[in-house]
């Protein structure tokens, strides 16, 4: 009898639940807002959230079945949520109007993850302003200029130590280059951050490798973690989770205090991440970017007033905004190199353009790049923009609504309009619009003459979107993009790639990450180039 009762309870409670979840599914169909219809419990992200599709790829379905529509409509779990197709409204919500839409649906608690409950990317309000404010001037061009001769270090040592390995064959070798480029990553994080001297290719345990990939860990798990922090943030607090490993955590506070201790004590002087973080708790830090260095990269955001600080830093801040050039500088960065080698290689006649501009400016300086040439190289510039235009590193951002906001007409035709509520989430398909034949031709084809002199100014605004838009935007850009430059320039000057056996033409993208990864590495066959 007991049994029957607690069958019957639970056969009620779920079409109690199924139909309190259709319920509320009917939020668009009042409004006359497109929308694709969802799964009961889950709603519209469920094979994303579980695995089963990249998240990316469910954001293009909807992005593409309504193209009239300026913003449509999904839900992520019961929650209603919009997704914004019209350039234009994407340029009101993240820069015109960006009070209403200033933070982002993504809360980790700081009681449960001290450190990474204070990361740039999950603090709001007046906190986020006051941070942003803070720290920012860290990552000017003139600032990125004085840690330029740190990665050219590293970008060397990695060259010596593939030309010693090509040149024991004709051929060249085969290799999978993701972990060529998370390691010349991670080693350039560790000397421009935390002035260590580690050595990835030989070392390959290093406990600093080791926590970084941690850190920047694409999984299953992850993308459930960071669902859960993004929809269901009371629970995730209530269950004590946190976004990362404890041991990362521990091992990141006692990096972060041995070399500020240590150069309180020898009054050492490095132009490094340490040095730039401690001047800014100090509030010393000034904004002095050159003009020489503006906007010279199409792909470089612009950076935003949003008021004055006075924030008191605790050691645990300091710590948090190290962790953002890790993110910044070696998960995506990493990311980005593997998918720009991989398109260089099967369009040889890309890499044969670059490696001739390349050769221009190594023979000038006798085999050396400065800072100052290589933001103006044009043609790289083209390459990279190309690339982050392909295959952007974070796909989608989303935002959320802090008051409410009428979104204006529904679609091009229609005089309707919405107005979104408060604790509303948005979401801008960044890889969606990058995709869109009617902003970029041919969108498939890697072709960086998209980003000429002469056809860059044809680009619609807010139709290129690579680190965001507005004052939330990735304020890492200018750091990752001049990691990257520099290991294409010296490895272009000294090996080709190519396709080999193993590399997957096209490449799939992996379910099972939060960005876009290729689900079957990048393969690639890497050898010395014949220069003479």
């Amino acid at each position: 009898m007991i049994g029957f009762i607690t069958i019957v309870l639970i056969v009620t409670l779920l079409l109690f639940g199924f139909l309190w979840s259709v319920a509320q599914f009917n939020e668009f169909s009042k409004t006359g807002i497109k929308f694709v219809r969802p799964v009961p419990f889950f709603g519209n992200l469920f094979k994303a959230t579980f695995g089963v599709e990249h998240l990316a790829t469910a954001l293009k379905r909807v992005y593409d079945s309504f193209p009239n529509e300026r913003y449509v409509g999904i839900f992520e779990f019961f929650s209603p949520t919009i997704v914004i197709r019209d350039p234009e409204l994407i340029k009101m919500v993240t820069i015109k109007d960006f009070d209403h839409f200033h933070d982002i649906p993504f809360q980790i608690d700081e009681e449960i993850d001290p450190v990474f409950g204070r990361v740039l990317l999950s603090l709001k309000g007046n906190k986020w302003r006051q941070m942003r404010t803070t720290i920012s001037p860290a990552f000017t061009s003139s600032k990125m200029k004085n840690m330029f001769h740190f990665i050219t270090e590293c970008a060397d040592k990695f060259t010596s130590h593939y030309e010693s390995e090509c040149s024991q064959s004709n051929s060249g070798i085969d290799l999978d280059v993701r972990d060529l480029t998370t390691r010349f990553t991670s080693d350039v994080i560790a000397s421009t951050a935390f002035s260590l001297e580690v050595d990835s290719l030989r070392d390959r345990d290093n406990y600093f490798y080791k926590q970084a990939s941690l850190l920047t860990e694409q999984s299953l798990s992850v993308i459930l973690k960071f669902t859960g922090f993004r929809v269901f943030p009371k629970l995730m607090k209530a269950l004590g989770i946190p976004l990362f490993p404890e041991s990362s955590t521990s091992y990141l506070k006692g990096l972060v205090s041995d070399t500020m201790n240590k150069r309180e004590i020898s009054g050492e002087y490095r132009p490094d991440v340490v040095h730039l973080l401690n001047e800014a708790k100090k509030g010393t830090l000034k904004h002095d970017d050159s003009k020489e260095y503006q906007n010279k990269e199409f792909a470089s955001t612009e950076e935003y007033s949003v008021g004055k600080s006075n924030i008191k830093w605790a050691d645990d801040d300091l710590i948090a905004q190290a962790v953002v050039f890790i993110l910044a500088g070696f998960g995506t960065s990493s990311t980005l190199l593997c998918f720009l080698l991989y398109e260089l290689a099967i369009n040889t006649h890309v890499q044969e353009k670059l490696c001739t501009e390349i050769d221009e400016i190594s023979s000038k300086n006798g085999g050396k790049v400065t800072y100052h040439d290589l933001l103006h190289m044009n043609y790289m510039d083209m390459v990279i923009s190309e690339a982050l235009r392909k295959w952007p590193p974070i796909p989608f951002v989303n935002r959320l609504c802090t008051q409410e906001y009428d979104l204006g007409p529904v679609s091009k035709n229609s005089t309707s309009s919405f107005k979104i509520k408060k604790d509303s989430g948005i979401w801008i398909p960044i890889n969606s619009i990058h995709m869109n034949p009617e902003y970029w031709p041919n969108p498939t084809k890697f072709d960086p003459e998209r980003f000429s002199e002469e056809n860059k100014r044809n680009i619609k605004s807010q139709t290129f979107l690579p680190f965001g838009s507005g004052p939330r935007n990735c304020i890492g850009a200018r750091f990752a993009l001049m990691e990257i430059k520099a290991l294409i320039f010296h490895f272009l000057a000294k090996f080709e790639f190519n396709p080999c056996v193993k590399t997957h033409i096209p490449i799939r993208i992996s379910t099972t990450t939060l960005f876009l990864e290729s689900k079957d590495g990048y393969w690639l066959n890497m050898k010395l180039r014949n220069t003479t």
